[in-house]
């Protein structure tokens, strides 16, 4: 089954200004954009939701650290519709965790954006 992978607002602002540091982000990204299109939720589900929120870790091109370095991407995933929501990306070396009562707000003003042209 095909799903749409879109960009929340929060998403394709952390893309944009990871982008600046990291140029090779969209590259990166591809795989896991692929794999979550054709229904295949890779990555850990993130308990506490009542929805299916999961987050993934993505390596870098552009940070040679292993698995405390490269990214992490938290998805939403709406099956009613078909459509996947990247809620945040952001770089694992920068940033710790995300709080789930941000995600939930990233969640209930959910507005699509398009993904950047890289």
């Amino acid at each position: 089954m095909k799903y749409s992978v879109v960009l929340s607002r929060q998403a394709y602002r952390d893309l944009r200004r990871l982008g600046k540091a990291y140029p090779r982000i969209p590259d990166d990204l591809e795989k896991v954009k692929e794999a979550i299109k054709s229904g295949d939720f890779i990555g850990d589900p993130i308990p506490g939701f009542s929805c299916w929120v999961y987050k993934v870790r993505v390596p870098s091109s552009d940070m040679k650290r292993g698995k405390r370095g490269g990214f992490r991407v938290i998805y939403y995933v709406v099956p009613e519709n078909r459509m996947v929501y990247f809620l945040t990306v952001y770089a694992k070396a920068r940033q710790e965790n995300v709080d789930r009562a941000i995600i939930d707000q990233w969640i209930d003003t959910l507005t699509p954006a398009k993904f950047p042209e890289g």
